[in-house]
């Protein structure tokens, strides 16, 4: 797409970064897809990632405790995946 890579920016794991965290919701993720649910989309995360208060305002309560680098990780894995 369009939208800047994040491999290109280089998640800085120096933060806390919680592998399985990620990785348990990107299962979820998957599955609600399946279901229709209403998560927040690449382009939110792309929004989360690049810190906009509406974005976390919107979609903060799904990622409680979620650091920008974690949403990141999500949004690469999510990348993978789609690919």
């Amino acid at each position: 797409g369009d939208y800047l890579e994040f491999s290109d920016l280089d998640i800085n794991t120096s933060y806390k970064v919680d592998q399985d965290k990620v990785q348990q919701r990107l299962a979820d993720y998957s599955k609600s897809f399946d279901e229709g649910k209403i998560q927040a989309t690449l382009v939110d995360l792309y929004r989360m990632a690049d810190e906009d208060p509406e974005a976390w305002s919107r979609f903060g309560e799904f990622y409680s405790g979620w650091s920008v680098e974690e949403i990141k990780l999500f949004i690469t894995k999510l990348e993978e995946l789609k690919a």
